[in-house]
């Protein structure tokens, strides 16, 4: 079946409308859980552009781009875990049910805060002032590991965590997320 869509869609859809085909199908897969179809096309979709699964963050008036095979800042990698480690003393499990790489399932682990919106919003937490919310524009859906986490995370960072994905804006609360878990 991959095979058939790969090649309807080479034949048929114009290459410069190519990324927005696989994005659609990668969301549409990830909506209705078919992994295999999700991980089928996000590798494809990076392969048009490597840079198709980034976030965005803009601090101090300047934008800062996290990408998905970009090793984190030492502050950032320091963030990540000091975040995990609270995650899981106060009883956080991750969702190993959404990882679309074989690398990302090699490397998941703990609270698996390795996603380009964890990486943002890390950044986020360290630079902005305490209290201010932190924005995040993810450029594909978000994956529902870090919508869980973003919802556990928005219970103790004394803040708003704010991601706008594809899809919707996601407004993270005490908890809660705006979208009522239905992105």
């Amino acid at each position: 079946m991959l095979e058939e869509v790969e090649n309807f869609i080479d034949e048929v859809i114009p290459d410069k409308v190519g990324t927005m085909i696989w994005r659609t199908l990668l969301s549409s897969a990830r909506i209705i859980g078919n992994m295999d179809v999700a991980k089928f096309a996000l590798e494809k979709l990076l392969e048009l552009d490597p840079r198709s699964n980034s976030s965005r963050i803009e601090v101090q008036n300047k934008i800062y781009e996290f990408v998905s095979n970009q090793n984190p800042s030492k502050e950032i990698s320091y963030k990540l875990a000091e975040l995990e480690r609270e995650m899981g003393e106060l009883g956080y499990v991750a969702d190993r049910n959404n990882l679309l790489h074989d690398a990302e399932e090699e490397e998941y682990y703990g609270a698996g805060l390795g996603h380009t919106e964890m990486k943002a919003i890390a950044f986020g937490l360290i630079s902005l002032p305490y209290g201010m919310p932190t924005r995040v524009i993810k450029s594909v859906r978000m994956c529902g590991g870090c919508h869980s986490a973003c919802k556990f995370m928005s219970t103790f960072v004394d803040r708003e965590l704010v991601v706008k994905d594809t899809c919707t804006f996601h407004h993270f609360r005490e908890g809660k997320c705006s979208c009522q878990d239905s992105w």
